[in-house]
C-alpha cells in the first residue's frame, strides 16, 4: 500500500525507480532487464521482466516505436506491466500547458470505469455517452477537461481507464503464453516493413506542429491522463520543468485492479507462463522541435 488503502504504480517502489540491465541492443533497439525479487512491493514470486523498445521500419515512412513488454515468474502472481511516457506534441515550450489543451484526442472505446474518491475504478464500465469521456469523435482537451463532472472532480481532470473494442482475427497464443488479448491491428509486408491494417485504438494531433500519433496495442484498456499531477517533477528534454497538464499519457495495460475484480480479464502469471503484450505508437512525420517523451513502466 502506498496511497491509503491503495497500492498504486506497483508499489512504494515502482520498476521506474530501478537502474534496468541492458540484454542487448542495435541501431534502433534496446532490450532491458529487471528481476523483481519475490515479496518485492508485497508480490510473491520472483518476476523476471524485459521490455523492448524498438524503432521499426514502415511502409510510410512515419516514425514507430514498438514497446514489447515479457515476463516469468517462479511462483504464482499478478502482473500488470504498462509504459507511463508522456507526451506534449507541441515540444517542449513556455506554454506546454495551454498548448496541451488544443491537442485533438479520439479513443476509439463506448465505455469507461468510473472510479472512487482514491481513484480506485469501480469495477463497473459506463457508457460514454452524452459525457465529456467521449472521444469517439475526435475532441479538443480543453473543450472537455473542465466539464462539471463528478469523475474528472475527482481525478482532477482525465486519470481513467477506456474499453478498448475487442478485435477480430487475434492470432491465437502458444501455450502457456498469456497478456495481450487483442490484434495489434500491424503487420510486417513483403518487403519486410510495418503496415497498417486496421484504425487506431487512439489518436492524438496537435495543429500548430502538425505532429499525430496513432496507438495500436494488444491490450484490452488504455489509460488516458493528462497530467494532473505534475508539477514540475519529472523533468522534461533539456532539464525543462514541466507543469500541471502539460503532457497526457496513453497507458496501455488490462484494467486496473484487474486482481480484485472478477469479471475484468485476468492478469495472472504462473509458473511457466510467460506474459507478452506489445505497444505500438505511430508518429506522423515529424515538423519542428521535437515532442515530449519520459517513460516507466510498472508491476
Amino acid at each position: 500500500k502506498n496511497n491509503g488503502e491503495a497500492c498504486h504504480h506497483g508499489g512504494p517502489v515502482g520498476f521506474n525507480s530501478y537502474t534496468w540491465d541492458i540484454v542487448e541492443s542495435t541501431l534502433s533497439s534496446v532490450k532491458l532487464r529487471h528481476v523483481s525479487p519475490h515479496k518485492d512491493q508485497g508480490f510473491p514470486g520472483t518476476l523476471t521482466v524485459t521490455v523492448e523498445y524498438a524503432l521499426l521500419p514502415t511502409d510510410s515512412g512515419a516514425v514507430v516505436l514498438s514497446i514489447m513488454f515479457s515476463a516469468t515468474t517462479d511462483r504464482k502472481t499478478v502482473v500488470n506491466l504498462t509504459n507511463h511516457a508522456y507526451f506534449n506534441l507541441a515540444g517542449i515550450n513556455r506554454s506546454m500547458a495551454a498548448s496541451l489543451n488544443q491537442h485533438l484526442v479520439s479513443i476509439d472505446s463506448g465505455v469507461y470505469i468510473p472510479t472512487d474518491q482514491t481513484c480506485i475504478p469501480l469495477g463497473e464500465f459506463r457508457d460514454v455517452s452524452d459525457s465529456p469521456f467521449d472521444f469517439r469523435t475526435p475532441a479538443q482537451i480543453e473543450a472537455r477537461i473542465e466539464v462539471e463532472d463528478e469523475q474528472l472532480a475527482i481525478a482532477q481532470g482525465f486519470d481513467h481507464n477506456f474499453a478498448l473494442r475487442e478485435t477480430p482475427q487475434a492470432a491465437p497464443k502458444a501455450d502457456g503464453v498469456r497478456g495481450g488479448t487483442r490484434a495489434l491491428g500491424l503487420e510486417i509486408n513483403s518487403e519486410g516493413k510495418w503496415t497498417r491494417i486496421r484504425e487506431a485504438d487512439a489518436k492524438v494531433s496537435e495543429e500548430t506542429s502538425g505532429r499525430t500519433v496513432e496507438l495500436y496495442t494488444e491490450e484490452p484498456c488504455v489509460h488516458f491522463y493528462t497530467g494532473n499531477y505534475l508539477g514540475n517533477d519529472p523533468v522534461g528534454k533539456g532539464g525543462f520543468p514541466i507543469p500541471r497538464r502539460a503532457a497526457f499519457c496513453l497507458e496501455t495495460q488490462h484494467f486496473t485492479n484487474s486482481p480484485n475484480e472478477r469479471h475484468f480479464p485476468s492478469v495472472e502469471l504462473a509458473p511457466g507462463q510467460t506474459w507478452e503484450s506489445r505497444t505500438v505508437f505511430w508518429f506522423s512525420r515529424p515538423s519542428g522541435s521535437g515532442g515530449l517523451m519520459s517513460a516507466c513502466c510498472c508491476r
